[in-house]
């Protein structure tokens, strides 16, 4: 497809590709977020699992 810059035929096709480009760029952003966020979730979850065991542990001996 060959397109030919005649009166600012190109100007829509580019602001369409500018658009969807920060689509996606937003769409990753937000996963990377959500992804992080998750990650420290599970990781304070974990940290607490461990501190009750361990004073599970200490209240056996």
């Amino acid at each position: 497809m060959i397109i030919k810059q005649e009166k600012g035929a190109i100007y829509p096709l580019v602001m369409l590709v500018c658009a969807l480009v920060l689509i996606f760029i937003g769409e990753m952003i937000y996963i990377y977020t959500s992804e992080w966020g998750y990650i420290k979730e599970i990781q304070s979850y974990y940290q607490r699992e461990i501190k009750e065991i361990i004073q599970q542990n200490e209240l056996q001996i």
